[in-house]
């Protein structure tokens, strides 16, 4: 990991007493990005891609089902006494 220094120091005048503030910003570069793109693609990743892309399906179908029977549970006649407000 490498610290380049700033480009240029960001200065900024405050409102109390005319005081100059410097405010510096430090970029800091890795190699972290580079080193994620080599790694090979692996069973893990399908698993987990996989894995997730099946819970978001089953959390739409819940959705849809509960607000679906909600709306007839409501109704007048429906055998229960829920209110909708």
């Amino acid at each position: 990991m490498s610290v380049r220094p700033p480009s240029a120091a960001a200065t900024s005048s405050s409102e109390k007493g005319g005081m100059m503030a410097e405010a510096e910003s430090d970029t800091i570069t890795t190699q972290v990005p580079s080193r994620l793109d080599r790694l090979p693609w692996s069973r893990f990743h399908w698993r987990v891609v996989i894995g997730l892309g099946s819970v978001w399906i089953l959390d739409g179908l819940e959705v849809t089902m509960v607000g679906n029977v909600a709306a007839r549970l409501t109704e007048d006649g429906s055998g229960l006494d829920i209110s909708a407000g």
